[in-house]
């Protein structure tokens, strides 16, 4: 086996002389092994919960799926919550492919479920009875909007699919570029066809040539489909009497406002909702002059009620207005009124989505107020005001007229009659059956109001004493949590058991059965490998802004008198608050940038505070001054020798590594890995994939400002550039990028040199 990830940590050799690590220090081994526990879906009944459990990195089949490479490791348990606990595999699953959880049928007796092979995706339907499982004739979507398919009843799923072969957006995204480059390269060796396009910035691309996809509705016990539409859909939404679907679809390219800053959040594209009746076929828009906002499309729980959030086309989102639709008038109606102003965050995600939703037949709105405070806010025709809430949070929940607010001092609970009242006394801390926002999609990750069934939080008592309680059964008396719990996977309050995860300093995890009337059981044991690895001794070092601090990582076994070499790993805007958690986790793979990996080697690692305004001032300004204060917190510390100091920033950490080259001579060594040197030729820059189809229109920058000119004049400073922002491991016989391999041979011949 060949775990080409070490060569990046072969390339800092100028720093020789590392002082030696006590045994077992943590490696790249270590963390290529470590496992992980993914979402979990619970039975309505409460009789079983399944979980997705993932496979170590390094044995994943194929690696080229880019930031969604996890998915191949993953396998899908089954806990038998009726019983004792016993966790087996809820079906037979190949090392060949991932496997990932989808939703449970209405009655709980179907799951879907996902298989991923290197070339494939298929949709899955498990008999929870029988654990058998069946595979669709389909071609299933995972949009980022909404990748779950959809219970219409226990037997009708709805499910978005590709009208072409292969892997779909976003699972091709890092593949796409070495499937279409090798017919692009044969056209021009013919020398009939151009090997370039031009495209101007005039032009609004249609709609037309955007991927073409389907809504189905396929009957699981025979099989049988329905064409329900068909278009660039990104996005559904079921209405509560499972007799209305809203679609979100891609429209023609947005064309960029000349005298606006064009951010990551921004879309490349207008969209639109259409509301199709599941009866009789009929299709409607709620607002054909409209560009909705994705993310936000909310049925009422009671009435064929569609919520909204949309602007003229051309405008700001800033100039938008949250709208209603009436299903059963097929018309649509501005709600938002003129003294509201909602919310919006600036997301360097992409999902820039405002917080609003349905209590009852009311909805509420999350909204910036004149002094910049956020308040919750009722929109109703009869001016209802809403009770005065204890905090604001940007997440509620809520049952008919009844809203649970967790807030910092425990649970609240309001209502149209009674004012706010705590139920709940201490931490709050939700459960999180799923982690990343690929599993749950990115319209739920940001909803403003969620359901209370089938969700429950965790409070901490005064005592210490953390208890789990299911927010549909807040008077019940809840189980125990484990302790050294870090996340509550679910409850279930029909059978009053439910699952949690523990997490040891070291990042060994345990799987654990909670019971309301006896104390959790740990079931499964995941990562035991790293409780014998010796972790570094943090130190918080006081930095320059008030209440912040930098982490110094010293390796196992540091002396004050024996000077130790300095890795400093920068990333502007990275910030630290006094009191807080050591940045390291020794579970996750993190190969970019990791401390770990660094002070397993013998040096110290600094990981400093930069406070950065993306919006004041040139980008690069205080870079250098920054990197250079805190490195003399390091060495106040003692342990660090001033000659043997090297600075190594990955992506706009890079870019400070080469801006402090320019500046500093007081560093013997840069790193700068996947950097972007002039910030200025980032924006309108075309991703790899984008320079082979044009499909997704130019990347802005997170940047605001342009980056200024600087030169780094001749140095005895030793220079590693990687640039690449991923890397990866390779088996023989394993699929990957052939853009990895630049990588190797960069470092490779650093190491040498």
């Amino acid at each position: 086996m060949e775990i080409t990830m070490r060569a990046l940590w072969l390339a800092p050799l100028w720093l020789v002389s590392a002082t030696p690590i006590a045994a077992k220090p943590y490696s790249l081994d270590d963390m290529l092994s470590a496992r992980s526990y993914g979402k979990a879906v619970f039975d309505p009944h409460g009789n079983w919960a399944v979980l997705e459990r993932y496979r170590p990195y390094e044995t994943a089949a194929a690696y080229h799926f880019d930031a969604f490479n996890k998915r191949m490791l993953g396998q899908i348990m089954r806990v038998d919550l009726a019983g004792d606990g016993q966790l087996t595999e809820l079906f037979p699953q190949s090392d060949a492919a991932g496997y990932w959880v989808g939703s449970a049928s209405p009655d709980g007796t179907r799951l879907s479920v996902f298989r991923l092979s290197a070339e494939r995706l298929e949709l899955g339907i498990v008999d929870m009875k029988s654990s058998q499982v069946r595979w669709l004739p389909v071609n299933p979507v995972t949009a980022l909007l909404n990748p779950i398919p959809i219970w219409r009843d226990n037997r009708r799923l709805l499910v978005i699919a590709s009208q072409r072969q292969g892997l779909s957006y976003p699972l091709d995204i890092e593949s796409r570029l070495q499937r279409g480059l090798p017919a692009l390269w044969r056209r021009s060796a013919t020398g009939k066809e151009a090997g370039v396009s031009v495209v101007e910035s005039r032009a609004v691309a249609s709609a037309g040539h955007f991927e073409q996809r389907q809504v189905l509705e396929i009957d699981v016990v025979t099989h049988a489909s329905r064409l329900i539409t068909n278009g660039t859909i990104v996005d559904m939404a079921l209405s509560a009497d499972a007799r209305a679907l809203s679609v979100t679809e891609e429209q023609d390219d947005r064309r960029p406002q000349r005298d606006a800053l064009v951010a990551p959040s921004d879309r490349p594209r207008e969209h639109r909702i259409r509301i199709l009746s599941l009866g009789n076929g009929l299709s409607r828009s709620v607002c054909a002059a409209c560009d909705t906002m994705p993310g936000l499309m909310r049925w009422a729980n009671e009435e064929a009620m569609l919520l909204f959030f949309a602007r003229n086309r051309g405008d700001a989102w800033s100039a938008g207005r949250l709208h209603v639709f009436d299903a059963r008038s097929g018309r649509s109606q501005d709600i938002q009124g003129t003294k509201v102003h909602p919310w919006l965050p600036e997301d360097d995600t992409g999902a820039q989505i405002i917080r609003a939703g349905w209590q009852g037949r009311k909805v509420l709105v999350l909204s910036r107020q004149a002094d910049g405070t956020l308040n919750w806010e009722v929109l109703t025709a009869d001016r209802t005001r809403l009770p005065a809430l204890p905090c604001q949070p940007v997440q509620l929940f809520g049952t008919g007229d009844t809203l649970l607010v967790p807030c910092p001092d425990g649970l609240w609970q309001a209502d149209k009659v009674r004012a706010a009242r705590r139920i709940g006394k201490g931490p709050v801390r939700l459960d999180q059956s799923a982690q990343e926002t690929f599993d749950v999609g990115i319209s739920s990750r940001y909803a403003g109001i969620f359901e209370t069934a089938g969700r429950s939080v965790t409070i901490s008592s005064v005592s210490g004493q953390t208890r789990v309680h299911a927010l549909d059964d807040l008077r019940g008396a809840g189980a125990a949590m484990p302790s050294r719990a870090s996340r509550l996977l679910g409850y279930s309050s029909r059978s009053q058991k439910g699952l949690a995860i523990s997490q040891s300093e070291n990042g060994a995890s345990g799987l654990w059965l909670l019971r309301a009337t006896d104390a959790p059981i740990q079931i499964d044991a995941i990562n035991t490998h790293l409780d014998a690895v010796e972790l570094p001794r943090a130190l918080a070092l006081p930095a320059t802004r008030d209440g912040t601090v930098h982490w110094l990582f010293l390796p196992g076994g540091a002396q004050p008198d024996r000077s130790l070499p300095l890795v400093i790993m920068p990333y502007p805007g990275t910030v630290f608050p006094r009191g807080g958690a050591a940045p390291i986790t020794p579970d996750a793979v993190a190969s970019a940038v990791n401390p770990l990996l660094v002070t397993g080697l013998g040096y110290a690692a600094l990981i400093p505070s930069m406070p950065h305004d993306r919006d004041a001032g040139e980008p690069s300004r205080e870079l250098t001054r920054l990197i250079e204060s805190a490195a003399d917190a390091a060495l106040a510390s003692g342990y660090i020798d001033p000659s043997r100091m090297a600075v190594y920033g990955h992506s706009f950490g890079g870019y400070s590594a080469l801006v402090v080259a320019a500046g500093s001579q007081r560093f013997c060594g840069i790193v700068a890995g996947a950097s972007a040197p002039d910030l200025t030729l980032q924006h309108g820059q075309f991703a790899p994939y984008d320079q082979v189809h044009m499909a997704d229109g130019l990347m802005p920058s997170s940047h605001r400002k342009p980056s200024a000119p600087f030169a780094i004049k001749a140095s005895m400073v030793r220079f590693v550039i990687l640039p690449l922002a991923m890397f990866t491991v390779s088996k023989p016989g394993v699929q990957q990028s052939p853009s990895n391999h630049r990588v190797i041979t960069a470092a490779e011949n650093a190491a040498k040199a």
